[in-house]
């Protein structure tokens, strides 16, 4: 029998805050099935974030830090211009 762990399948999720910092609630902008994927997707990046979950993992019923939740993005030409 397979262990399940290696059964699990990873799903990227983008998603973007809204303009107003008092609103709570995020939108989700898409699953891909990579962090390049979804990173790809993202235009602004003081309110575009990543971050994955496995499919079939039962999630805790009270708030929890995301642990690889990528916020805010860096700008592609940050690491460019760096010598």
């Amino acid at each position: 029998m397979e262990d399940s762990k290696t059964d699990r399948k990873t799903v990227w999720v983008f998603g973007r805050w809204p303009i107003d910092p008092s609103t709570e609630q995020w939108e989700v902008m898409g699953f891909f099935s990579t962090r390049e994927a979804a990173v790809a997707g993202c235009k602004i990046p003081e309110r575009d974030f990543v971050a994955s979950l496995e499919l079939d993992v039962l999630l805790p019923d009270e708030t929890y830090e995301w642990p690889d939740c990528e916020y805010p993005l860096p700008l592609e030409d940050d690491t460019d211009s760096q010598d």
